[in-house]
């Protein structure tokens, strides 16, 4: 029989009154609940070398900065807009007095550059500074049942950094940005004792996905997940590695992503040595700093973030958390520091709740919010050209076999429309895949 959700609160020693327990931002779960999840499996973060920059304590962050507003959005490159105001200095208190308007473009933007990775000489955030002072790490739980999942939970946790930069290879700055949010996010059931267990992950990495198909791909220390940082961009991963352009290693079997990156889109160039599924990634050996904080600042739900100072401006701030972006490509010459590149738009961060890859994902019926120990799906669809909303029915396809394999139920089918895809996703349950030409099973 299926664990239940009183099984569950049981097993936290939380169900004497579940029905009265104390929920303060409206969804159903216990806050002594969600206390317990972000702290039971609040993150291991390994940064990528002694140098690497820490992540930012939002309260640290928006006191190193200065609010300026625009006429219009930032569009990557050098225009900007004309600024229409700023305040300056600021601070949490008087961010949460503004009565922000959403049809303003607000920017965050550091006084002192030196500020972004923390080195402020009068109040300088270091990694041991945060391990000592246990903060800087943000969370969120959110209930699955509305997609059918009345026992699951999505666990999130996010960190905020000053910058995203890095200059590996030489002379790339892709997706180089002034402030950073990074996220990753576990699927949480009760097993058969009742105890939550993380059944399957999403670390969200340059904009995609990376899919953990099963808990057995991931690295625990004394129960909590790692998660590996790459060099300069932070964007997490859930395996140690050099996987860029340089260097690269087998992709640990159960991890499948949502889109593939190629050296020439970057570049101009391809090299053979890129990574068979992962390409255009940093290196993430996980040898730098090491970070686990268990006093997680849940943020809430939208509207109710709660009497915390940091989730109320979080959940408030309209704006990006950075005033500078570009994305420049050295095409056709690789390495030429000297050229100017092609550059694409690209903008800061904007908070986790308004970042739908990072929030409930343009609502429930996105597929990325999946929960295979609910959905028995025995055939959902896949057509590659499809752009409508996604459920995985025949009306209704997903536009990726990652998507599809998500919700498979092991055993089951994929039924794929006439196309092509240049995924290369890994699986840890047998599916039969048919296509017009005919069907093949793989899985483990």
């Amino acid at each position: 029989m299926r664990p239940t959700l009183r099984t569950a609160l049981v097993a936290l020693g939380l169900a004497t009154a579940p029905l009265a327990a104390q929920d303060f931002d409206g969804d159903g779960v216990p806050d002594a609940v969600e206390t317990d999840l972000l702290t039971r499996f609040a993150p291991v973060w390994y940064a990528r070398g002694d140098g690497a920059r820490p992540p930012l304590p939002i309260e640290w962050y928006v006191r190193h900065c200065r609010l300026e507003w625009y006429d219009q959005e930032y569009n990557g490159r050098s225009d900007a807009g004309d600024r229409l105001g700023f305040v300056d200095p600021i601070s949490l208190a008087i961010l949460n007095s503004i009565n922000f308007d959403e049809n303003v473009y607000y920017r965050l933007t550091f006084r002192d550059e030196s500020w972004q990775s923390g080195d402020d000489l009068n109040d300088t955030m270091s990694w041991e500074r945060l391990q000592n002072e246990n903060r800087g790490v943000y969370g969120r739980v959110y209930p699955l049942a509305a997609v059918g999942c009345p026992n699951a939970y999505l666990v999130q946790f996010y960190m905020f950094f000053g910058l995203n930069s890095t200059d590996n290879p030489p002379c790339s700055n892709f997706g180089y940005h002034e402030g950073d949010v990074i996220c990753v996010e576990f699927e949480v059931m009760p097993d058969g004792t009742g105890a939550p267990r993380i059944v399957r992950a999403v670390y969200n990495n340059h904009g995609r996905k990376a899919f953990i198909d099963s808990p057995g791909a991931l690295v625990f220390e004394d129960g909590h997940p790692v998660v590996y940082m790459e060099t300069g961009t932070q964007e997490p991963l859930p395996w140690s590695g050099g996987c860029g352009f340089f260097s690269g290693e087998p992709v640990p079997a159960c991890v499948s992503t949502n889109e593939i990156f190629e050296g020439y889109e970057v570049l101009g160039w391809r090299f053979g040595a890129e990574c068979e599924d992962f390409q255009v990634v940093r290196e993430h050996w996980g040898e730098g700093p090491r970070l686990l904080v268990t006093n997680v600042t849940n943020l809430g739900e939208i509207h109710y973030p709660g009497s915390n100072p940091e989730a109320i401006f979080l959940e408030r701030y309209p704006g990006l958390f950075g005033h500078y972006a570009e994305d420049r490509i050295c095409y056709p010459v690789p390495f030429d520091c000297n050229c100017t590149g092609q550059i694409r738009p690209v903008t800061s961060p904007k908070a986790p709740r308004r970042q739908l890859k990072m929030w409930n994902r343009e609502g429930n019926s996105d597929p990325r919010i999946w929960s295979p120990a609910c959905h028995d799906l025995s055939a959902v669809y896949v057509n590659f050209a499809f752009n409508g909303e996604e459920f995985g029915t025949a009306g209704n396809p997903f536009n990726s076999l990652s998507e599809a394999l998500a919700v498979a139920a092991p055993g089951g089918t994929i039924i794929v429309s006439d196309g092509a895809t240049s995924e290369r996703p890994n699986l840890c349950r047998p599916v039969t895949i048919t296509v017009p030409g005919g069907s093949a099973t793989i899985g483990n």
